[in-house]
């Protein structure tokens, strides 16, 4: 994308300038996600979405036209605001119209568009790469990937096609198994798939650092593990994060008890996106190299809270009999005040 490139600059060339042009969008869509729960019990579900599709609209078309850097952060602000009220509503929408026997596969079916998307994105930016000559900037997975000894078209292709199919694929299974299988059960699965590729590919990293391209085989094996991370990711904790909240929430504080879970994961990613291109910067510099094993050490001890947070899941909440989860907020409630007196 040369034409970007040159037009911008800077969001090449200025890591934290970077890291704040990616989370732009997850910041208003912290925003969004919060102030569409009032909004979505005020004029309802659907003119609610109806309202996100035109605001994206809006900001899409800013995006496009933008000729200098204000019009392109207004336009991601914008366009991220919507984002954070579609992830918000519409797995509300999606529980609240469904059948029981079918709501779980339902919702999973937006996670399964969202990766859908998002594959389709990744093949059309590889396909038109060389139109300007050059790669085009996809996130940071290039980084990553390039950090474990890819370099080029390989590194392009790893990071956007290959990654999206993986990521596409292994979403599907949960489509059949979320309305059949215990979430509890697939959550631990996921926290445990998910923990141990993190922690292997954090170590291979702050083992190897800027001499990985010396060590093939620990390279593959990293690249390796961040596909076993996004397969157990998939089928577990990306679709089941908007299944759980649409369902275990009483009816009268559902729209904004939803616009707080939603929100808290958007801020999250604003995290994400805002440090780690600068977190990519210690990891490449062999001086800091006693950095590198803390921020392990540090992720090794965050990253192993999922599993036990899975486990601790109390068995009231789902329905082990049939699979599927108690849609009875009210009686949760009512249950765990009488526990408490």
């Amino acid at each position: 994308m040369e034409f970007f490139g040159a037009l911008f600059p800077r969001i090449y060339m200025d890591s934290s300038f970077k890291g704040w042009f990616v989370s732009t969008l997850l910041l208003a869509a912290w925003l969004g996600s919060l102030a569409n729960g009032p909004f979505a019990d005020y004029i309802g579900r659907r003119l609610s979405i109806i309202v996100a599709v035109i605001v994206f609209l809006v900001g899409s078309i800013i995006q496009a036209g933008a000729v200098n850097l204000e019009m392109l952060y207004i336009g991601r602000a914008v366009a991220g605001f919507s984002v954070g009220q579609l992830t918000m509503v519409v797995p509300l929408y999606i529980s609240e119209v469904s059948l029981p026997a079918i709501r779980g596969g339902l919702v999973v079916l937006q996670q399964l568009s969202i990766t859908i998307g998002i594959l389709l994105s990744y093949w059309i930016d590889y396909g038109s790469n060389y139109i300007g000559g050059t790669r085009s900037m996809i996130y940071y997975s290039p980084t990553i990937f390039g950090q474990l000894d890819l370099e080029g078209n390989r590194t392009s292709l790893l990071a956007t096609g290959v990654y999206g199919i993986a990521n596409c694929l292994s979403t599907l299974p949960a489509l059949f198994w979320i309305d059949k299988v215990s979430l509890r059960v697939l959550l631990m699965y996921g926290a445990t798939g998910t923990d141990i590729s993190l922690v292997i590919v954090g170590a291979i990293i702050c083992r190897h650092g800027p001499s990985l391209v010396e060590h093939a085989a620990a390279g593959w094996a990293g690249i390796a593990f961040i596909y076993i991370y996004d397969v157990n990711f998939s089928y577990s904790f990306a679709p089941i994060g908007w299944v759980l909240p649409s369902e275990i929430f009483n009816l009268s504080i559902r729209s904004k008890a939803i616009s707080i879970t939603t929100s808290t994961t958007c801020m999250c990613n604003f995290i994400i996106g805002l440090t780690l291109e600068d977190m990519d910067l210690v990891f490449g510099d062999t001086a800091a190299h006693e950095e590198q094993q803390r921020i392990v050490q540090i992720e090794a001890a965050l990253r192993g809270t999922p599993l036990p947070g899975a486990a601790a899941l109390k068995e009231s909440l789902f329905n082990e009999e049939k699979n599927t989860l108690l849609c009875k907020g009210d009686d949760i409630i009512d249950g765990i005040l009488q526990e408490g007196r």
